[in-house]
């Protein structure tokens, strides 16, 4: 949860970088400065945003995309290679969306994919039944 936080934080301080003109916080620099004691200096200190360059004002939405994904890559080596981490080991070391969620299928169908390929599905056989009408 605190990794999605870290996340949407730098795309709020982003948003406010492309207010218009007239917006208020546009009027009130002050609210950025380091020396003000505004919720606006707290929200500038999250991991991601301290990734970001040093001229915020030339960030774009692409840019703090990949400096997410690089963040969350960290996140998930730094976790994986953790001693108690015996069931991330066994994860994907790559952060990506699985090709399956691609296909064109029903909830029902797509989750039962997804308990497939979390291995939740039982790996019995189906038991033929002798006096069945087929």
């Amino acid at each position: 949860m605190q990794e999605r936080a870290y996340t949407l934080l730098p795309q709020f301080l982003l948003r406010s970088f492309t207010l218009p003109e007239d917006a208020l916080l546009h009027h009130l620099p002050f609210v950025r400065q380091p020396r003000s004691y505004s919720q606006w200096y707290k929200l500038s200190k999250s991991p991601i945003w301290k990734r970001c360059s040093s001229n915020p004002e030339s960030l774009n939405r692409s840019s703090l995309r990949s400096v997410q994904r690089e963040y969350c890559q960290d996140n998930l080596n730094r976790k994986r290679s953790m001693h108690a981490s015996v069931l991330l080991i066994h994860c994907r070391p790559s952060i990506y969306l699985n090709p399956v969620l691609w296909l064109p299928m029903s909830k029902s169908e797509r989750s039962r994919c997804i308990r497939w390929r979390l291995v939740w599905l039982p790996g019995d056989r189906y038991k033929t039944y002798p006096r069945h009408p087929d």
